[in-house]
């Protein structure tokens, strides 16, 4: 009977992605690309690609990118068949990316590209990657097996055993590497054995704050001995009902009878040494929290039918994954209770109520305080380097309001289920009556972060306008083009430079420099630095961005000249945009709209599962993004639509070959 159970509901759950994969592919093939089906031709693209792409790169292109010389690792040279070449999509996205940033060819390239082959080949791609898209049947990825994060950990015990976070935050446990984006990515989470001894010692501690006196203790007590011994109740009786219960809340799934058989040897045994009731049930306590079911979220294997690419979680693992990409903590009491009757896979709408009610809880708060901060790198103004020797006004006080006006902003997109575009500009800023005095700002008074309105001559408004992101893009004493270029090339847009050269020269603010005079200006420095070859291209697309935010210092104030000398906020990007300061850095962001929230979407579903993005997994980026364009990409539809992807909701089969 149960060998049957779990086929059939197999069964359910392949047809389930089967049909989500086919809903979508229809919905992104009418929508995506504006046009009508036939529009997006996959079997002209061979003949296409022979008759109009390939004269263009071997004119333009393969002079560099060839067999012979292969710059940047890319050669252009593919395979004799034209059908296996339309399948490079991983090539094909590089050359997509390169070309509309106006970064190839370069402006001294023996062959330029002409503006009709640059409009050709992009049109190509565009439609080569749209009939990729709408053809794919999504693969979910690889699966992770994820530790429990340092704040993971301290905010399911405090859940599970009602314990004061501040108590819970005392515990001696290392932190976690964000890594390139994200703390919580399955791959850097390792369990080394001294991190594992510091966890059983964390165990001990939380099992002495169990037992310890007072009420305090007995709420947490309660939480693990629900089930009190009684006359017609035995204590080992007792012991069970209460494990099983715990353990469903513990290890996140309806536990397995031989799980709790195995647990109740540690009761029994202090039972046989003359424990009473409550002392052989704190024996239980540290096993279940070291057990591999605790401190990981595991997942089952499973098989799949008739040869799919997926298969769908099960209704407690699904619960799990929402509630630590949501809450960053274990399944409450409601959303344990849809899984147990097995509506959040088999009920659209249930799940979609289900997300909105965890949006709406506090406990959503992670979101800002996790997910955003380590997306906008905020935990670099720890170790910001803007020193209060030049900047007397940068003390620890204006710091932290800084960090908690990143918070606010973005827990504010959240419970007001704001655009979240709203990140490039908008016309309120947050802050308390220090930092709005920093600022410039009035209207605001006491210490707590208000939301306040603001016009065009306040220069806030958006992620640029930050104290915080201004701040640790900066030097000691001096602002950073080149650091603030780079932040925004990769935080909104997506697009991170490649690391400079090994021996690139540092920048010398006291050198003089050019020919027979002392160069008198920053920019003129800084163009001077720029001048290698090996330094050109990136300086390209970076310095324009970066001395657009001129007008603030170091420490995120604004200012309208530097030492008496007016500010040169003006420059050109390499594909012809001009800048003029950050109103005119807002409106390229604002023409690049689509860009900057298809990176915000990576981003999240990147922290939503656990791991770096594949190039299998941007169809399913880019249908987010479209998909919450018609809510105005409010934050609540791009958090939907995460959940109700393939690869949040599914994984792939057991002995299914991994294609990268």
């Amino acid at each position: 009977m149960d060998a049957i159970r779990i086929r059939l509901v197999t069964k359910r759950e392949t047809r389930m992605c089967w049909k989500s994969r086919r809903i979508r592919a229809w919905i992104l093939l009418v929508g995506v690309f504006g046009s009508a089906v036939g529009g997006v031709r996959g079997d002209d693209l061979p003949d296409r690609y022979r008759r109009e792409v390939l004269p263009i790169l071997n004119r333009a292109c393969v002079g560099c990118h060839g067999e012979s010389k292969r710059e940047g690792g890319l050669s252009l040279l593919g395979p004799d068949d034209p059908a296996l070449a339309v399948a490079r999509r991983g090539v094909w996205k590089r050359v997509r990316d390169r070309v509309e940033e106006g970064e190839m060819p370069p402006d001294d390239a023996e062959t330029p590209l002409l503006d009709s082959d640059r409009k050709t080949l992009l049109a190509w791609i565009s439609d080569a990657m749209a009939a990729r898209i709408a053809r794919s049947v999504r693969d979910p990825g690889p699966s992770v097996l994820r530790r429990l994060t340092r704040g993971e950990y301290v905010r399911t015990v405090g859940d599970l055993l009602s314990i004061e976070k501040g108590d819970l935050e005392r515990l001696d446990l290392p932190e976690d590497d964000p890594g390139d984006h994200f703390e919580n990515l399955g791959a850097s989470l390792s369990l080394a054995p001294t991190t594992l001894e510091r966890y059983f010692d964390a165990a001990d501690r939380v099992a002495a704050m169990v037992f310890g006196n007072g009420w305090y203790a007995r709420g947490s007590r309660d939480r693990l001995m629900p089930v009190r011994p009684a006359p017609n109740r035995p204590e080992r009786e007792a012991a069970r009902a209460s494990l099983a219960r715990f353990l469903r809340r513990a290890h996140r799934r309806p536990p397995d009878p031989t799980e709790i058989d195995r647990l109740l040897i540690f009761f029994d045994r202090e039972k046989a040494r003359g424990a009473p009731f409550e002392e052989a049930m704190r024996a239980l306590l540290k096993p279940i929290l070291i057990s591999p079911r605790f401190l990981f979220r595991i997942e089952q294997d499973r098989p799949a039918l008739d040869g799919s690419r997926s298969v769908t979680v099960d209704d407690d693992e699904l619960a799990a994954r929402l509630s630590y990409f949501l809450w960053g903590t274990m399944p409450d009491e409601t959303l344990n209770q849809l899984a147990d009757r097995g509506k959040l896979t088999s009920d659209p709408a249930a799940l979609e109520a289900e997300v909105r009610r965890m949006l709406g809880d506090n406990r959503a708060q992670t979101l800002s305080k996790v997910f955003a901060a380590q997306w906008v790198q905020l935990d670099r103004m720890r170790t910001a380097r803007p020193s209060q020797e030049f900047f007397p006004r940068f003390h620890a006080g204006i710091k932290q309001a800084m960090v908690e006006e990143v918070w606010a902003f973005f827990d504010h997109l959240r419970v007001d289920d704001r655009p979240v575009t709203e990140i490039i500009d908008c016309n309120y800023a947050f802050a308390n009556e220090e930092l709005a005095r920093y600022y410039g700002i009035k209207g605001i008074s006491g210490g707590k972060m208000q939301k306040v309105a603001i016009g065009p001559s306040d220069h806030r408004g958006g992620l640029l306008g930050m104290g915080a992101v201004l701040a640790s893009t900066s030097h000691t004493f001096r602002t950073s083009p080149t650091l603030r270029g780079k932040y925004v090339l990769e935080v909104l847009l997506g697009t991170p430079p490649p690391p400079p050269p090994a021996n690139v020269g540092l920048l010398k603010d006291d050198a003089p420099l050019g020919k027979g005079r002392e160069v008198t200006t920053f920019r003129e420095k800084m163009a001077q630095h720029a001048s290698s070859a090996s330094c050109a291209g990136c300086h390209r697309k970076i310095d324009p961005i970066g001395f657009a935010l001129e007008n603030y210092d170091a420490a995120g104030a604004w200012r309208e000249s530097t030492r008496d000398r007016p500010l040169d906020l003006s420059g050109v990007l390499p594909t012809g945009e001009r800048i003029e300061g950050i109103d005119g850095l807002k409106r390229v962001l604002k023409a690049r709209r689509d860009q900057v929230v298809e990176n915000l979407v990576a981003r999240m579903l990147e922290y939503a599962l656990g791991r770096k993005l594949t190039d299998e997994d941007e169809p399913t980026v880019r249908e987010i993004r479209e998909m919450s364009a018609r809510s105005e990409y409010r934050y609540s539809s791009i958090v939907l639509e995460v959940v109700r992807s393939v690869p949040f909701q599914c994984r792939r089969p057991t002995g299914r070959e991994v294609v990268q």
